[in-house]
């Protein structure tokens, strides 16, 4: 009985050396497949230093992107273009990371590699075509897209999700910001809303006050400490207390427009003008006017851009500012009395 049990034991050691020796070289196979076909079917693909011309083309629309003077254009239009989409979309072409190779069958329809559905991005320097990929959906976890070479039937899938990088509108890729200008800048603005408004800041030395010893130090020296003061007035009202806060809080929102979108308008058709902001900062006059609402958005123009733009309702309506939205509040001002 004891010679039958070690019998069946040895036979289950022999059973258990047996799987782990086939799972070994399962796990080798595999590994060795998997080296294969990193290096057999994934091309090796070379960077390049810069484009200076990046054409999106998807189905009949085509977008030609171009750089004059270190700055990027769209289409015969010549739209400043966002200089951040168009420097990730350079990095992305050039560190073009292929992870996987899928099929060499031509289902394309499948991963929208499809003429209907790709989209193509051809960049180039000097001519010269630096790449030229298909770039269809993303994988499931949209952190990879699937891609294919012009000159090449195979599928592959790249880092990152290409798809929604490249699948960019002209409007996408204009440069929104109409004019940015450093809020200390700003020392004069005029605002018409329903009436003008015209706020000045005031900077004056205020001699510090100081303690005896302070005093008997300062008898000894001839130039005494002072602190500079900013103030706002408003011209029409001089004798109203103006909150500095408030109006900070107007100049700095002036000071940084970005468009929401670019409507196909022209500024001469803008009519019905709602607000204008009119500002002095850097030795000329700044402009912003808010004009009707063009459905959800508010139409706007510039002195410093040739295009018609958007702000969003929220945005447009931070210049809506009657002088009670300046004032001090009578709390403040007891306080500050």
């Amino acid at each position: 009985m004891m010679n039958f049990i070690n019998a069946v034991k040895e036979l289950k050691n022999r059973r258990i050396i047996v799987s782990l020796g086939i799972i070994v070289v399962l796990a080798l196979i595999l590994l060795l497949s998997g080296k294969d076909k990193r290096s057999g079917d994934i091309p090796k693909i070379k960077s390049f230093d810069t484009a200076d011309e990046i054409i999106i083309a998807k189905s009949s629309k085509q977008i030609k992107l171009y750089k004059k003077d270190d700055k990027w254009f769209i289409d015969e239009q010549a739209y400043p273009a966002d200089k951040h989409i168009l420097e990730k979309f350079e990095k992305d072409l050039k560190e073009l990371d292929i992870t996987d190779f899928i099929t060499k069958e031509p289902y394309l329809a499948k991963y929208e590699l499809n003429p209907e559905k790709a989209v193509r991005v051809t960049a180039s320097s000097k001519g010269k075509i630096q790449r030229d990929v298909l770039i269809g959906k993303a994988s499931p976890t949209f952190r990879s897209a699937y891609i294919k070479f012009t000159d090449d039937p195979r599928v592959y899938l790249a880092s990152g999700n290409l798809s929604d990088t490249f699948n960019k509108s002209v409007g996408d890729l204009r440069e929104k910001q109409i004019y940015k200008v450093e809020r200390d800048e700003i020392v004069y603005f005029e605002l018409l809303y329903g009436g003008k408004l015209s706020f000045e800041k005031k900077i004056e030395e205020i001699e510090e006050e100081a303690d005896s010893q302070d005093t008997k130090e300062n008898d000894k020296q001839e130039e005494k400490k002072t602190t500079k003061v900013e103030t706002w007035i408003c011209r029409e009202y001089r004798n109203t207390a103006i909150d500095k806060n408030k109006v900070d809080s107007f100049v700095t929102s002036f000071g940084t427009i970005n468009a929401d979108s670019y409507p196909d308008v022209k500024k001469k058709e803008v009519k019905e003008l709602v607000c204008l902001i009119k500002a002095k900062a850097y030795n000329k006059d700044i402009e912003l006017r808010i004009h009707k609402k063009d459905k959800e958005n508010y139409l706007c123009t510039s002195s410093e851009s040739p295009y018609v733009f958007t702000l969003r309702e929220g945005d447009a309506k931070k210049f809506f500012k009657k002088l009670a939205d300046f004032k001090q509040n009578a709390a403040k001002k007891i306080k500050s009395d």
